[in-house]
């Protein structure tokens, strides 16, 4: 009998422990899905702004031209485009023209750190060698009330200091993601208009006294269309466009330089917004 039980505990069904390599997976997974479920808000609030700025900087009301979630998502992908080439273009300056700079900075920056490391250090062994002799606790008792109350106080005005530092943080954090997009969105729109949206499609609108004009389609809404034309943009019904016209397939540029060495008119590049 006792063989028999002996035979069967050793018999028991092995417990199932996911590998490291699973374990790995299931950690990366879910830090990519955290990261998009933060960033997914974050770059909407991004397109937002601008969107706003590139309307902004041309006198347009951006409710005339408004945009639905994946409209403004792909507008703040497009300004995360926008900043990450701005900002490869003015590292890329710097790194030509003050180079011996940068390596000097780099080199005094990793000396000092050092140095503090190195000093942190030493005081850290310094004060660990020395011994701490215990203190008496005396507490009179006509201090006690004193100090609770102090204390509430205290507890107070620490609630209220980490409620105004909450919202604070909360509104600058908003403010220094927002501000520079809408800035860049301006700046995006100021570059466009110095070379007049040469890149945007040529339309045909009906002026209000029957005429025909061509200007550029620089964006679009559900009931109005901005243009562009004789240096200022306006904005008209889309049933005052009678024709629109964009550049054929292909790349923009290399159809511009086929039409110039074929002596052929160049038509009019580019998308709209």
């Amino acid at each position: 009998m006792s063989h028999t039980g002996s035979h069967q505990l050793t018999h028991q069904p092995p417990m199932l422990i996911p590998s490291t390599r699973l374990q790995r997976t299931v950690q990366i997974f879910t830090a990519v899905t955290l990261f998009f479920a933060m960033m997914t808000p974050v770059t909407y609030f991004i397109g937002r702004a601008y969107h706003d700025g590139w309307y902004d900087y041309l006198h347009l009301d951006q409710g005339m031209f408004p945009l639905d979630t994946s409209g403004m998502l792909i507008d703040g992908i497009e300004a995360w485009g926008d900043t990450v080439g701005l900002l490869a273009n003015a590292v890329g300056k710097m790194l030509r023209v003050h180079w011996l700079w940068l390596i000097f900075l780099m080199a005094s920056g990793g000396l000092i750190w050092s140095a503090f490391a190195y000093f942190f250090e030493r005081l850290g062994n310094k004060r660990a060698k020395q011994k701490v002799e215990p203190t008496g606790h005396v507490e009179s008792q006509r201090r006690r009330p004193l100090a609770a109350v102090f204390l509430r106080l205290l507890v107070i005005f620490l609630i209220f200091c980490f409620v105004y530092e909450l919202i604070f943080g909360l509104t600058l954090a908003f403010a220094l993601l927002t501000v520079p997009f809408f800035r860049l969105g301006a700046h995006e729109a100021r570059i466009a208009a110095d070379n007049n949206f040469k890149n945007a499609p040529v339309v045909t609108v009906k002026l209000p006294n029957g005429d025909l004009s061509e200007q550029r389609e620089i964006g679009c809404g559900p009931q109005f269309c901005a243009l562009w034309g004789s240096g200022y943009a306006s904005t008209v019904p889309l049933s005052a466009i009678t024709w629109v016209e964009s550049s054929p397939p292909g790349n923009p540029l290399a159809i511009m330089a086929q039409n110039k060495s074929d002596g052929l008119a160049t038509p009019a590049a580019g998308s709209s917004r």
